[in-house]
């Protein structure tokens, strides 16, 4: 199954990323966003509104992109 994530590009660094519910993430959406951190290396996540078991669920995915090799990869999350 795959999902469309909306992916724009910054122009200086990175990507912002929308059509993502970063609480509800499915499998597809991990694959998806993790397509994106690898072409993009930033990724921006604007008007998340995270609890704290959902940010360390978040969490445990860049924790296991980035045991593939991909140290680089940073992400920003933001409320509005």
């Amino acid at each position: 199954m795959s999902v469309s994530l909306e992916v724009i590009p910054t122009g200086t660094v990175g990507a912002e990323v929308k059509g993502v519910d970063l609480a509800a993430v499915t499998g597809a959406h991990v694959e998806a966003i993790k397509r994106a951190w690898y072409m993009h290396d930033v990724l921006i996540f604007r008007k998340q509104t995270l609890t704290d078991d959902d940010l360390l669920a978040f969490s445990s995915i860049r924790r296991r992109t980035r045991a593939r090799g991909a140290s680089r990869l940073r992400v920003i999350l933001t409320s509005t």
